[in-house]
């Protein structure tokens, strides 16, 4: 951490803090015995962590990626493991964008940044789906 966050977000440190009770994973997502637990730094899963490793040690080659900011840590993700040459699935519900005040060119509304977000992965980097849709393709599997 170089501090470049601080930069962007002067309360980041406040915000993310590790001890922050809004920061702690929910009940129902709690790693379970054997789960991974890599500690994102930045905007990428893979910027400054072992998730590459981690991926290929397990001989991993697609992604499921859900979560939030979709235009922002979604998307960094996204495209930083198409660039390491994985499959990516996005889960167009189980994430969520957020809205952007007029910066000089008019305000933008999470919708449609959501929707901007998923059809640019669509498009250029990987699959869009539903959450019940990955759910049953993997079910399917078992």
């Amino acid at each position: 951490d170089t501090g470049r966050m601080s930069d962007m977000y002067p309360d980041v440190d406040e915000v993310l803090a590790r001890d922050n009770p809004m920061v702690e994973i929910i009940g129902q997502l709690a790693p379970l015995t054997g789960d991974v637990v890599v500690d994102k730094l930045f905007y990428s899963g893979f910027h400054g962590t072992d998730l590459d490793t981690i991926l290929r040690s397990r001989d991993v080659d697609t992604l499921i990626v859900c979560g939030t900011v979709t235009n922002v840590c979604c998307d960094t993700t996204i495209r930083d493991a198409v660039h390491r040459e994985y499959k990516v699935i996005a889960l167009s519900d189980a994430s969520a964008a957020m809205p952007y005040p007029d910066l000089g060119w008019g305000a933008v509304t999470a919708d449609e940044v959501q929707k901007v977000a998923l059809t640019t992965f669509a498009y250029e980097f990987g699959e869009v789906t539903s959450t019940v849709d990955i759910v049953r393709r993997l079910q399917s599997r078992e």
